[in-house]
């Protein structure tokens, strides 16, 4: 796993990384955050592509530790110039492509496990 891991760049897991352990509190580590969901699900791709690199995996997530986060340049209203010749962050541009290889461009250097056939399938909504 963490050869893997060296390839890529990234430190060696001291443990497994689906667990992780925080002393929270104002005066202590801090609360749990965007930054440590994405630290986390980073890893557990990781760990799932060194163990199964021909499956694909689905996270579904609930983003509420998400909610205060901002990449840097986007565009937020708390960042804005209100008055006139006021000065703000220049935002970066935003991509949206439609077909899934291009959009995994954008998240890394995993694999596509499927190929797009330029349909989405419904079968799964309720």
């Amino acid at each position: 796993m963490n050869a893997f891991r060296e390839k890529r760049g990234r430190p060696p897991l001291a443990g497994s990384p689906g667990v992780r352990f925080l002393n929270y509190g104002k005066n202590r580590e801090g609360y749990w955050g965007c930054a440590n969901m994405a630290e986390q699900l980073t890893d557990m791709m990781d760990a799932h592509e060194a163990l199964h690199n021909d499956w694909q995996v689905v996270f579904e997530v609930d983003w509420s530790s998400g909610h205060a986060a901002y990449s840097p340049g986007s565009l937020n209203v708390n960042t804005m110039g209100v008055f006139y010749g006021g000065t703000q962050q220049v935002p970066r541009d935003s991509v949206i492509p439609e077909d899934p290889r291009e959009a995994a461009m954008y998240l890394g250097e995993y694999e596509a496990k499927m190929e797009w056939k330029g349909k989405v399938r419904r079968e799964f909504e309720t």
